[in-house]
Protein backbone atom coordinates (compact mmCIF):
# COMPACT_ATOMS: atom_id res chain seq x y z
CA UNK A 1 0.00 0.00 0.00
CA UNK A 2 1.39 3.31 -1.03
CA UNK A 3 2.91 5.51 2.02
CA UNK A 4 0.84 8.85 1.63
CA UNK A 5 -2.77 6.04 1.74
CA UNK A 6 -1.31 4.74 4.78
CA UNK A 7 -0.62 8.54 6.75
CA UNK A 8 -4.21 8.77 5.22
CA UNK A 9 -5.55 6.37 7.17
CA UNK A 10 -3.54 7.57 9.80
CA UNK A 11 -4.66 10.86 10.39
CA UNK A 12 -8.54 9.78 9.70
CA UNK A 13 -8.41 7.58 12.36
CA UNK A 14 -6.63 10.29 14.66
CA UNK A 15 -9.08 12.80 13.75
CA UNK A 16 -12.24 9.87 14.54
CA UNK A 17 -10.54 9.48 17.91
CA UNK A 18 -10.44 13.35 18.55
CA UNK A 19 -13.68 13.85 17.55
CA UNK A 20 -14.99 10.74 19.87
CA UNK A 21 -13.26 12.41 22.73
CA UNK A 22 -14.29 15.82 22.61
CA UNK A 23 -17.76 14.10 22.04
CA UNK A 24 -17.67 12.66 25.69
CA UNK A 25 -16.76 15.24 27.54
CA UNK A 26 -19.28 18.25 28.95
CA UNK A 27 -16.05 20.91 27.91
CA UNK A 28 -16.10 22.82 24.87
CA UNK A 29 -13.72 21.61 22.21
CA UNK A 30 -12.96 23.59 19.35
CA UNK A 31 -10.84 22.71 16.51
CA UNK A 32 -9.43 25.21 14.65
CA UNK A 33 -7.01 26.12 11.51
CA UNK A 34 -3.79 28.05 11.21
CA UNK A 35 -6.18 30.46 8.89
CA UNK A 36 -8.37 30.55 12.11
CA UNK A 37 -11.44 28.32 10.25
CA UNK A 38 -13.34 26.12 12.50
CA UNK A 39 -12.14 22.25 11.45
CA UNK A 40 -14.53 20.42 14.39
CA UNK A 41 -16.38 21.58 17.49
CA UNK A 42 -18.17 19.84 19.66
CA UNK A 43 -22.19 19.48 20.30
CA UNK A 44 -20.79 21.42 23.83
CA UNK A 45 -19.74 24.33 21.93
CA UNK A 46 -22.00 24.71 19.52
CA UNK A 47 -25.01 24.63 22.21
CA UNK A 48 -22.97 27.37 24.89
CA UNK A 49 -20.75 29.54 22.46
CA UNK A 50 -23.12 28.68 19.16
CA UNK A 51 -19.85 28.60 17.07
CA UNK A 52 -19.98 25.70 14.73
CA UNK A 53 -18.25 24.24 11.78
CA UNK A 54 -16.70 25.98 8.66
CA UNK A 55 -17.41 29.45 10.61
CA UNK A 56 -14.11 32.10 11.33
CA UNK A 57 -12.72 33.15 14.35
CA UNK A 58 -10.27 35.97 15.12
CA UNK A 59 -7.51 34.90 17.41
CA UNK A 60 -6.22 37.79 20.51
CA UNK A 61 -2.33 36.25 21.20
CA UNK A 62 -0.62 37.11 24.90
CA UNK A 63 2.96 36.67 24.84
CA UNK A 64 2.87 34.72 21.74
CA UNK A 65 0.33 31.94 22.60
CA UNK A 66 -3.61 32.25 21.73
CA UNK A 67 -5.24 33.75 24.94
CA UNK A 68 -9.08 34.82 23.69
CA UNK A 69 -10.77 33.84 20.75
CA UNK A 70 -14.20 35.21 19.44
CA UNK A 71 -16.96 34.59 16.42
CA UNK A 72 -15.36 36.75 13.33
CA UNK A 73 -18.99 38.17 13.00
CA UNK A 74 -19.64 39.02 16.14
CA UNK A 75 -18.66 42.58 17.31
CA UNK A 76 -15.76 43.53 18.96
CA UNK A 77 -17.42 43.72 22.64
CA UNK A 78 -15.86 42.80 25.78
CA UNK A 79 -18.68 39.88 26.08
CA UNK A 80 -18.05 38.19 22.65
CA UNK A 81 -14.26 37.11 23.87
CA UNK A 82 -13.92 33.59 24.64
CA UNK A 83 -11.07 33.01 26.91
CA UNK A 84 -9.18 29.56 25.80
CA UNK A 85 -8.41 27.87 28.89
CA UNK A 86 -5.99 24.66 27.16
CA UNK A 87 -4.54 24.34 23.60
CA UNK A 88 -2.65 21.65 21.81
CA UNK A 89 -1.30 22.15 19.04
CA UNK A 90 -1.88 19.13 16.25
CA UNK A 91 -2.49 18.01 12.60
CA UNK A 92 -6.37 17.84 12.38
CA UNK A 93 -7.79 16.96 8.59
CA UNK A 94 -4.43 16.80 7.31
CA UNK A 95 -3.46 20.53 8.50
CA UNK A 96 -1.56 22.60 11.28
CA UNK A 97 -4.65 23.42 13.67
CA UNK A 98 -5.06 24.29 17.50
CA UNK A 99 -7.63 22.13 19.64
CA UNK A 100 -9.38 24.23 22.59
CA UNK A 101 -10.93 24.01 25.40
CA UNK A 102 -13.25 26.87 25.72
CA UNK A 103 -14.67 28.58 29.05
CA UNK A 104 -15.99 32.19 29.98
CA UNK A 105 -14.02 35.20 29.51
CA UNK A 106 -12.39 36.12 33.41
CA UNK A 107 -9.51 38.39 35.01
CA UNK A 108 -5.98 36.72 34.37
CA UNK A 109 -5.24 35.35 37.74
CA UNK A 110 -2.10 37.71 39.85
CA UNK A 111 -0.29 34.07 41.24
CA UNK A 112 1.31 31.86 38.89
CA UNK A 113 -0.29 29.13 36.58
CA UNK A 114 -1.46 25.80 37.98
CA UNK A 115 -1.23 23.28 35.10
CA UNK A 116 -4.52 21.86 34.29
CA UNK A 117 -3.89 18.55 31.90
CA UNK A 118 -6.57 16.20 32.81
CA UNK A 119 -9.04 16.96 29.90
CA UNK A 120 -6.33 16.28 27.75
CA UNK A 121 -5.06 13.44 28.92
CA UNK A 122 -6.95 10.99 27.24
CA UNK A 123 -5.88 12.30 23.80
CA UNK A 124 -2.54 12.40 24.54
CA UNK A 125 -2.18 8.46 24.27
CA UNK A 126 -2.92 8.59 21.06
CA UNK A 127 -0.95 11.61 19.65
CA UNK A 128 2.98 11.42 18.49
CA UNK A 129 5.64 12.54 20.77
CA UNK A 130 5.45 14.08 24.55
CA UNK A 131 3.31 16.72 25.72
CA UNK A 132 5.24 18.61 28.70
CA UNK A 133 5.25 21.33 31.37
CA UNK A 134 8.37 21.95 32.84
CA UNK A 135 10.46 24.35 35.06
CA UNK A 136 12.24 27.77 32.83
CA UNK A 137 15.64 26.45 34.41
CA UNK A 138 18.68 24.93 33.46
CA UNK A 139 17.69 21.64 34.03
CA UNK A 140 14.36 21.54 32.85
CA UNK A 141 12.75 19.73 35.97
CA UNK A 142 9.46 18.08 34.53
CA UNK A 143 6.25 18.87 36.08
CA UNK A 144 3.94 16.76 33.54
CA UNK A 145 4.90 14.84 31.06
CA UNK A 146 2.72 12.49 28.60
CA UNK A 147 3.18 9.08 28.38
CA UNK A 148 4.62 8.68 24.87
CA UNK A 149 7.67 9.77 26.94
CA UNK A 150 8.80 5.86 27.16
CA UNK A 151 8.67 5.53 23.40
CA UNK A 152 10.74 8.46 22.92
CA UNK A 153 12.96 8.25 25.82
CA UNK A 154 13.29 4.68 26.71
CA UNK A 155 12.75 6.04 30.02
CA UNK A 156 9.19 5.89 32.04
CA UNK A 157 7.60 8.69 32.88
CA UNK A 158 8.27 8.25 36.86
CA UNK A 159 11.83 9.22 35.76
CA UNK A 160 11.57 12.54 35.35
CA UNK A 161 8.57 14.12 36.74
CA UNK A 162 9.75 16.02 39.94
CA UNK A 163 13.45 15.18 39.96
CA UNK A 164 16.52 16.96 40.30
CA UNK A 165 18.92 14.25 39.96
CA UNK A 166 17.84 13.23 36.50
CA UNK A 167 16.56 16.02 34.88
CA UNK A 168 15.04 16.40 31.18
CA UNK A 169 17.85 18.40 30.78
CA UNK A 170 20.14 15.71 30.84
CA UNK A 171 19.17 13.98 28.32
CA UNK A 172 20.17 16.59 25.60
CA UNK A 173 23.66 15.94 23.63
CA UNK A 174 26.19 18.36 25.40
CA UNK A 175 26.91 19.77 21.85
CA UNK A 176 23.04 20.86 21.32
CA UNK A 177 22.26 21.85 25.03
CA UNK A 178 23.56 25.62 24.96
CA UNK A 179 22.20 26.62 21.76
CA UNK A 180 18.91 25.50 22.60
CA UNK A 181 19.00 27.10 26.12
CA UNK A 182 19.87 30.31 24.58
CA UNK A 183 17.28 29.26 21.59
CA UNK A 184 14.17 29.41 24.23
CA UNK A 185 15.28 32.45 26.33
CA UNK A 186 15.42 34.38 23.05
CA UNK A 187 12.15 33.25 22.49
CA UNK A 188 10.88 33.89 25.43
CA UNK A 189 12.38 37.67 25.65
CA UNK A 190 10.57 38.08 22.27
CA UNK A 191 6.91 36.79 23.52
CA UNK A 192 6.48 34.49 20.95
CA UNK A 193 6.46 30.12 20.87
CA UNK A 194 10.18 28.88 20.21
CA UNK A 195 10.49 25.88 17.76
CA UNK A 196 14.20 23.70 17.41
CA UNK A 197 15.75 20.80 16.89
CA UNK A 198 18.25 18.66 18.96
CA UNK A 199 20.05 15.31 20.02
CA UNK A 200 18.39 13.33 23.24
CA UNK A 201 20.36 10.04 24.39
CA UNK A 202 17.86 7.65 24.56
CA UNK A 203 18.05 5.21 26.89
CA UNK A 204 19.42 2.16 24.80
CA UNK A 205 22.70 4.49 24.69
CA UNK A 206 21.62 5.65 20.83
CA UNK A 207 20.78 9.45 19.88
CA UNK A 208 17.95 10.75 18.53
CA UNK A 209 16.86 13.93 17.21
CA UNK A 210 13.70 15.32 18.27
CA UNK A 211 11.91 18.41 17.58
CA UNK A 212 10.40 20.48 19.83
CA UNK A 213 7.80 23.21 20.17
CA UNK A 214 6.69 25.20 22.76
CA UNK A 215 6.03 28.75 24.37
CA UNK A 216 6.36 30.26 28.35
CA UNK A 217 3.52 30.46 30.69
CA UNK A 218 3.44 33.60 32.11
CA UNK A 219 1.36 35.06 35.41
CA UNK A 220 -0.27 38.25 35.75
CA UNK A 221 3.37 40.21 36.31
CA UNK A 222 4.71 38.73 33.27
CA UNK A 223 7.32 36.39 35.12
CA UNK A 224 7.16 33.31 33.47
CA UNK A 225 6.58 30.13 35.69
CA UNK A 226 6.91 27.62 33.53
CA UNK A 227 7.43 25.96 29.77
CA UNK A 228 4.83 23.73 27.75
CA UNK A 229 5.23 22.33 24.52
CA UNK A 230 5.44 19.14 22.57
CA UNK A 231 8.38 17.07 21.84
CA UNK A 232 8.85 14.55 18.84
CA UNK A 233 10.86 11.95 17.16
CA UNK A 234 12.31 13.14 13.82
CA UNK A 235 15.08 11.10 13.61
CA UNK A 236 14.23 9.20 10.26
CA UNK A 237 13.09 12.40 9.05
CA UNK A 238 16.67 14.01 9.76
CA UNK A 239 18.19 10.49 8.17
CA UNK A 240 16.56 11.34 4.88
CA UNK A 241 16.94 14.99 4.84
CA UNK A 242 20.87 14.51 5.33
CA UNK A 243 20.62 11.48 2.49
CA UNK A 244 19.22 13.91 0.25
CA UNK A 245 22.04 16.54 0.90
CA UNK A 246 24.71 13.79 0.68
CA UNK A 247 23.12 12.45 -2.97
CA UNK A 248 22.76 16.10 -3.87
CA UNK A 249 26.22 16.69 -2.91
CA UNK A 250 27.60 14.02 -4.57
CA UNK A 251 25.72 15.03 -7.63
CA UNK A 252 26.30 18.16 -7.60
CA UNK A 253 30.29 17.16 -7.86
CA UNK A 254 30.07 14.65 -10.77
CA UNK A 255 27.80 17.20 -12.55
CA UNK A 256 30.77 20.04 -11.80
CA UNK A 257 34.21 17.86 -13.27
CA UNK A 258 31.53 16.55 -16.39
CA UNK A 259 33.21 17.24 -19.64
CA UNK A 260 29.89 18.58 -20.55
CA UNK A 261 28.01 21.45 -20.24
CA UNK A 262 24.95 20.49 -18.06
CA UNK A 263 22.21 22.84 -16.79
CA UNK A 264 19.46 22.07 -14.60
CA UNK A 265 15.48 24.08 -16.10
CA UNK A 266 12.21 24.77 -15.14
CA UNK A 267 9.20 23.87 -16.82
CA UNK A 268 9.85 27.30 -18.86
CA UNK A 269 13.08 26.82 -19.70
CA UNK A 270 15.04 29.10 -17.45
CA UNK A 271 18.24 27.92 -15.78
CA UNK A 272 18.38 27.37 -12.74
CA UNK A 273 21.57 25.33 -12.06
CA UNK A 274 24.53 25.42 -14.35
CA UNK A 275 28.32 23.81 -14.20
CA UNK A 276 31.22 26.03 -14.76
CA UNK A 277 31.94 23.81 -17.54
CA UNK A 278 28.75 25.22 -19.96
CA UNK A 279 30.16 29.12 -18.95
CA UNK A 280 33.39 27.83 -20.56
CA UNK A 281 32.19 26.14 -23.84
CA UNK A 282 29.65 29.33 -23.92
CA UNK A 283 32.67 31.42 -23.93
CA UNK A 284 31.92 33.03 -20.04
CA UNK A 285 33.55 33.95 -17.53
CA UNK A 286 31.41 32.50 -14.71
CA UNK A 287 28.26 30.00 -14.55
CA UNK A 288 26.36 32.47 -12.40
CA UNK A 289 25.71 34.80 -15.01
CA UNK A 290 23.63 31.68 -16.72
CA UNK A 291 20.55 31.55 -13.87
CA UNK A 292 17.74 33.06 -15.09
CA UNK A 293 18.60 33.14 -18.79
CA UNK A 294 16.18 30.88 -21.19
CA UNK A 295 18.12 27.91 -22.14
CA UNK A 296 17.29 28.57 -25.69
CA UNK A 297 18.67 31.35 -26.18
CA UNK A 298 22.08 29.89 -26.07
CA UNK A 299 20.51 27.16 -28.92
CA UNK A 300 21.11 28.03 -32.51
CA UNK A 301 17.87 29.46 -34.11
CA UNK A 302 17.31 26.41 -36.37
CA UNK A 303 17.65 23.83 -33.96
CA UNK A 304 15.64 25.53 -31.56
CA UNK A 305 11.94 23.67 -32.05
CA UNK A 306 13.72 20.69 -31.59
CA UNK A 307 15.40 21.29 -28.33
CA UNK A 308 12.14 22.85 -27.26
CA UNK A 309 10.07 19.81 -28.17
CA UNK A 310 12.43 17.60 -26.28
CA UNK A 311 12.52 20.06 -22.68
CA UNK A 312 8.74 20.01 -23.05
CA UNK A 313 8.80 16.04 -23.28
CA UNK A 314 10.84 15.87 -19.92
CA UNK A 315 8.15 17.87 -18.55
CA UNK A 316 4.81 16.15 -20.03
CA UNK A 317 2.77 13.40 -18.49
CA UNK A 318 4.20 14.05 -14.93
CA UNK A 319 4.99 16.58 -12.02
CA UNK A 320 8.64 17.11 -12.82
CA UNK A 321 9.30 20.74 -12.42
CA UNK A 322 12.88 20.73 -13.40
CA UNK A 323 14.81 18.98 -16.13
CA UNK A 324 18.18 18.41 -16.77
CA UNK A 325 19.79 19.22 -20.10
CA UNK A 326 23.21 18.33 -21.58
CA UNK A 327 25.16 19.91 -24.22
Amino acid sequence: MPDSLIDDKKNTQIDDKVAFWAESLQSSILVISENEEVLYSNATCARDFHILKNEFVIFERQKGAINRIRKLKDPMSKENWIKVSSLLDLEYMGVKAHLMILEKASPLPTEEIAPNNSDFEPLLGIMPGVVYRCDNDENRIMRFLSEGCYQLTGFPVESFLEKKDFPYAKLIHSEDYWRTWKEIQTALNENRPYRLSYRIKHANGDYRTVQEQGKGVFNHSGKVVALEGWIIDISEQKKVEEALVESETHYRNLVEISPDGVVLVDIEGKIVFSNQQLAVLLGMESNHSLIGKNVLDFIAPNARPNVAAAVAGKFSGNNIHKAIIKF
